[in-house]
């Protein structure tokens, strides 16, 4: 039997060899034959792909082109696929890409290809949600300022009960206000239910029936404003969009609010955000995601003192279960098409018919 050949573009997060091993058991299982060709892409080695045609990807075209000529799928979670890639890429058939949403695929040059786009959403909600829920509760009691407090020294009373240490309210007191309310918004908003948190969300594409489940009260935005005392950021915004919150959402937060983004950077106002903490507009926030990364050394983020602004290295949405269950998601979606039936996530569906007509002929 010819076997189907699939390159496999690894990287620090998911080798490729994670990759090529829960794809190769699905497959095999499954008495499906495939060839791999593994690549993995060395994070010093890979800088950011620059163009209006894909985002958030990293890699060399000319590169991954040369790898991927002779191949009829293509497994990644950072590549550029560009339409010049696709191109090069006459034998292709289907592309799999690790990421929630398939960002860095040229999802429209793989439509009038007949290629299908297989994604994972959903592969890291639970790492997300888990480490938001954490983010409100090491804000709002002080947790790292506690964890500083035993090391430099500054336990000296006996006492048990006292507020000289660091200390401060409850997730289970809280109004909760998503400012939009997806799989992953869904998902913190049970967790916090969980707590006995109130939870509001203003998000103009949110499934109604989504948020009751979720115990959700749909709101508009300055009601939400005007009423949480935690707000957390879960939109994605498209590039150029105006942020989400700057001078006048801060402005208009009445409750001096705990503020995370573990979203995207876009969603919010830099300069408004130290201008709000500055001005005790909000009580602290937790920032994960940065206009420019790495964090450079010289950002005013660094002034705020760790009391009232928590950074972290857009580290929200890893965590050691993540990898596995993106390549598992990645397998079945592969396995699903090569035996003939709909992947459970594909970007474009449209196009189904077509890469079964081209599977049907084989290698």
């Amino acid at each position: 039997m010819t076997a189907w050949t699939c390159l496999v573009l690894g990287d620090d997060f998911t080798p490729a060899a994670l990759f090529e091993r829960v794809l190769g058991d699905r497959l095999a299982a499954d008495g499906m034959a495939v060839s791999f060709r593994s690549i993995d892409i060395e994070s010093n080695d890979v800088t950011a792909y620059r163009s209006g045609e894909v985002s958030e990807a990293f890699g060399n075209v000319d590169e991954i082109a040369r790898h991927v000529a002779d191949c009829q799928f293509l497994v990644t979670t950072f590549a550029p696929v560009t339409a010049d890639l696709i191109d090069r890429a006459p034998r292709l058939v289907a592309i799999c890409c690790g990421r929630g949403g398939p960002v860095n695929i040229n999802v429209a040059a793989a439509s009038e290809r007949g290629i299908p786009v297989l994604h994972a959403p959903g592969r890291n909600e639970d790492a997300v949600a888990e480490f938001v829920i954490a983010g409100m509760i090491n804000l709002m009691r002080r947790i790292p300022v506690a964890l500083d407090w035993v090391r430099q020294g500054s336990w000296t009373t006996p006492l048990e009960d006292t507020f000289e240490k660091p200390s401060g309210p409850e997730l289970s007191r809280q109004t909760l206000g998503l400012v939009g309310a997806g799989r992953i918004g869904c998902l913190v908003a049970r967790l916090a239910r969980a707590f006995g948190t109130r939870v509001l969300a203003t998000d103009p594409f949110a499934d109604p029936a989504s948020l009751a489940a979720a115990g959700v009260e749909a709101v508009p935005l300055d009601s939400l404003l005007a009423e949480s005392t935690i707000i957390s950021i879960h939109a994605r915004l498209a590039g150029g969009s105006r942020p989400l919150l700057g001078r006048n959402e801060f402005a208009a937060m009445a409750k001096r609010p705990w503020l995370l983004n573990t979203a995207r950077a876009a969603a919010l106002d830099y300069d408004a955000l130290l201008a709000a903490l500055a001005d005790d507009r909000i009580a602290g926030a937790l920032i994960d995601v940065y206009p420019d990364e790495p964090l450079p050394p010289d950002s005013p983020l660094f002034g705020v003192t760790p009391d009232r602004l928590l950074l972290t290295p857009h580290v929200a949405g890893i965590s050691s279960d993540v990898p596995a269950r993106t390549a598992a998601m990645l397998a079945d979606g592969l396995a699903r098409l090569l035996a003939g039936t709909r992947p459970r996530h594909v970007a474009n569906p449209d196009v189904l018919a077509t890469a079964f007509r081209r599977l049907d002929t084989g290698p």
